[in-house]
């Protein structure tokens, strides 16, 4: 398995390297050269009673070289990371029963509240092996709207590796802020910006091959490749107990690397028959797959994960396909999120998030046999926003113990300066 660059196919890498090395030296993003299929009859008998590990195993498997999967040590730490976090059984994410074949994939019950916990445990662990092995040092950087940063900081509490997480100055929520301040660890630096998530993602790429960091955001491919097992897990869950391959994804997103693991999912042959992803007020995706131009302008809401303009992996998309029939995108606005949710709590006594319920919202406007919800966080993410919509009790204040550093979006100098004296010069 080969790896190219999105606008320059000549150009060969191996998984090693883009697992090490998030975009190329002009900042593109990496993408599978070589096309991987596979049979669904086969991989139905081959994973339908296995545990999670297993189906990660097999994604990964498809993307590397023999040598890379025993040299990496994957199946070793893939079946360690699963266990670690509890979600070595075949309940991992189990479908949360909501109405006639529409299930919740719950897959926030993990370390951070979020999906992200899955892909991003793995990646370090995985890294972190390779470092020792070979005697090397590896920073990472990283943007966040709000998920992320907490993901990838919570992975590297216990290693040696530092990480530097910039997130956009009070615009996420007062608990997604809590989870990322409150680490006090040497080896984790929290980095506020007087800007959008887009403007810590433009600095994040600015920064990444000065010097030579790798990052944990979407932009890294093997995330993508993470994601796609759960896809292939839930499918296989329900084809099982359908036996219907009229299945179809509802997917909240604001960077889109949700929405394309799924349709590489899509690519290698698993029979997916829509793929429908929801947007907030930053709905630049929708109007991207409707046609329309798009005005840049962010908006700040009450689901601030997807308050994103600029995805990063629609790059990748473009590369693929310019256009795609089951690929649909719905807005969903904060009237409708409230609605949604209060729907949910009443007819199931469950509370979701507000960046779920743009997809619950979205399972109304497409007529599917089985649909699946990705409950992509917890509601105690936005526990504030929550407390508006329906009554709960909750208590327990957060408080920011821990000190970040703050910089104006157009620091440049003053940013590199202080990346290059708490990584380079203390290494």
């Amino acid at each position: 398995m080969k790896y190219i660059v999105s606008n320059n196919s000549n150009k060969k890498f191996n998984f090693t390297y883009i697992l090490l090395n998030s975009l190329s030296s002009k900042g593109k993003l990496f993408i599978p050269f070589n096309k991987v299929k596979v049979n669904f009859s086969l991989v139905f008998k081959k994973l339908k009673n296995q545990k999670f590990y297993k189906y990660v195993i097999f994604i990964l498997k498809k993307y590397m070289t023999k040598n890379e999967f025993n040299n990496l040590c994957i199946k070793k730490y893939t079946k360690k990371t699963f266990k670690d976090m509890g979600l070595n059984n075949i309940n991992i994410n189990k479908l949360f029963f909501i109405k006639k074949k529409v299930y919740l994939l719950k897959l926030s019950e993990n370390y951070t509240n979020s999906f992200k916990d899955i892909s991003i445990n793995l990646i370090t662990n995985i890294i972190n092996n390779y470092c020792i092995k070979n005697n090397k040092k590896i920073s990472f950087i990283c943007a966040t709207s709000g998920d992320t940063g907490s993901a990838c900081e919570y992975s590297l509490i216990d290693k040696n590796m530092k990480i530097f997480v910039f997130s956009p100055f009070k615009k996420v929520s007062l608990f997604q802020e809590y989870q990322m301040f409150k680490i006090n660890k040497k080896n984790i630096f929290n980095i506020s910006i007087k800007g959008n998530f887009d403007n810590c993602q433009f600095l994040v790429k600015r920064n990444l091959n000065l010097f030579k960091f790798q990052t944990l955001n979407s932009i890294n491919l093997s995330r993508i490749l993470i994601q796609m097992s759960y896809y292939l897990y839930s499918y296989i869950f329900l084809y099982n107990k359908y036996k219907n391959t009229d299945i179809s994804f509802f997917i909240p997103t604001g960077n889109f690397g949700n929405v394309y693991s799924s349709f590489m999912l899509k690519k290698i042959g698993i029979p997916i028959k829509k793929i429908i992803f929801s947007t907030n007020e930053n709905n630049y995706l929708c109007n991207y797959f409707q046609g329309y131009k798009s005005i840049k302008k962010i908006y700040y809401t009450n689901s601030p994960s997807m308050d994103i303009t600029i995805p990063s992996n629609l790059e990748r998309y473009k590369f693929n396909y310019k256009n795609n029939f089951y690929i649909k995108g719905i807005f969903c606005s904060k009237k409708n999120r409230a609605k949604t949710i209060i729907n949910i709590y009443n007819n199931n006594n469950y509370i979701i998030d507000t960046h779920t319920a743009t997809a619950m919202y979205s399972t109304r406007f497409f007529k599917t046999k089985i649909s699946i919800v990705l409950e992509t966080a917890k509601y105690i993410k936005v526990i504030k926003s929550i407390k508006k919509i329906i009554k709960i009790k909750n208590k327990k204040k957060y408080f920011n113990k821990k000190k970040y550093f703050l910089f104006n979006k157009k620091d440049y100098n003053k940013i590199y300066n202080f990346l290059y004296i708490n990584d380079i010069k203390n290494k």
